[in-house]
This record gives structure tokens, sequence and C-alpha cells, in this order.
């Protein structure tokens, strides 16, 4: 977490800073970035930089909650734009992520984040930590009764797998492995899948 000292500087200044440090974890891992490389960018001393951030883990952490806050809100957008139901949220978000990332300046560093997977084992990057979280905040805006399920914990376990689906998709398409189509086909044939053994069918609601 960035210091006090960080915070008072002016907003233009922070967010110089910032560009310059997701401008060179973009370009490299997280383990080769090189923090005289951030601050000959940002122009500031190295002195100031750890005036600001207790080390290169703690402005990368930093970034990285922000970037995440920024999906958060995206994700309770799209939940109530689709009044709460859990499997068309999850297509809609895929497929705005991967529209995205065809044109979002900042695509390098979010597939460095994403594909970096060692870094990400870090229990502060820990996506299921996250993504728990962040969905206990968010239960209340799913409308759980079309779904097969008798509690939150329920909820949690099926969110978790989506989730991964949802990752695995995204990393097929950073890495080349599949165009941005074919891993959308393929996701939505996977929840649809889901959505069969986890909605109650019509013949059952009385």
């Amino acid at each position: 977490m960035p210091t006090t000292t960080f915070f008072n500087l002016p907003k233009e200044k922070q967010e110089a800073i910032f560009e310059a440090a997701t401008k060179e974890f973009s370009r490299v891992s997280f383990h080769d970035a090189s923090i005289n490389q951030m601050i000959m960018n940002a122009g500031i001393s190295r002195g100031s930089f750890y005036m600001y951030f207790k080390d290169k883990a703690d402005l990368y952490h930093y970034l990285v909650q922000m970037y995440q806050k920024k999906l958060e809100q995206r994700f309770i957008t799209v939940l109530k734009d689709h009044q709460g139901d859990l499997i068309d949220t999850y297509l809609a978000l895929f497929q705005m992520v991967v529209r995205k990332m065809q044109v979002d300046k900042e695509r390098s560093f979010f597939e460095k984040i994403i594909l970096n997977v060692n870094f990400r084992n870090d229990p502060v990057l820990n996506h299921h930590e996250k993504k728990a979280f962040m969905i206990t905040e968010m239960l209340s805006l799913f409308d759980k009764r079309p779904l097969n399920i008798t509690s939150d914990e329920e909820l949690l376990e099926v969110i978790d797998l989506i989730h991964m689906l949802f990752i695995h998709s995204l990393v097929k398409v950073l890495k080349g492995r599949v165009d941005v189509a074919a891993a959308t086909s393929t996701y939505q044939r996977q929840l649809i899948i889901l959505k069969e053994g986890l909605y109650h069918h019509k013949e059952e609601k009385k």
C-alpha cells in the first residue's frame, strides 16, 4: 500500500508514477521489471520511490488492486443489467472483457496479471480469496430463485467453478491458442451445460 507521502502528492504526479509503473510491468514480467526504468519514466528519484512504496511488490500489488476494483465495478454493472442472472452475467462479462482487450491500452499489463501464474500465487493476489470476498459483498444482487442450490456457500462454490472456466478461456485467448470467437463459443457452451444442471426446469416449478 502506498504511503501517506504518496497520497499527499498532486494527482497528476500520482498518475505519472502509476503510468510509468504500468508501462514497465507491461513490458516485462514482474521479476524482470526495473525500478530504475520506472523512476526514469516517472521523473522521480530512487529515494522518492522508497518514500512512496515499500518495494516493487508493494507498487505492483496496489496497481493490481486498482485494476481489480475496476473489474468489480464492471461486474456489478453487468450483474444489474442482467437482473442478477448468474449465467447471463458471466457470459456478458466475458464478451465485454475480450472485446476490451482488443483496444485497451493496458492490455499488456492485464496479460501479465493473468499469465504470470507463479507471482499470482502470492496470497495478496490469490484470485480465489479476492473473488470470494467480492462475491460475498455482492450476493444480494444475484437472483437465486431459479437456481437449484440451497445456500450462499453452494452459490460461492458454483461461482468458483464458473470463474475458473472464465480464466481458463481467457488464458487461451491471451496465449493465442484460440481466437476470441472460438473462446466465447466454448465458454458459452460450458455455461449452458452448467445452466442445465443449476436452474430449475419449468416442469419442476409449482
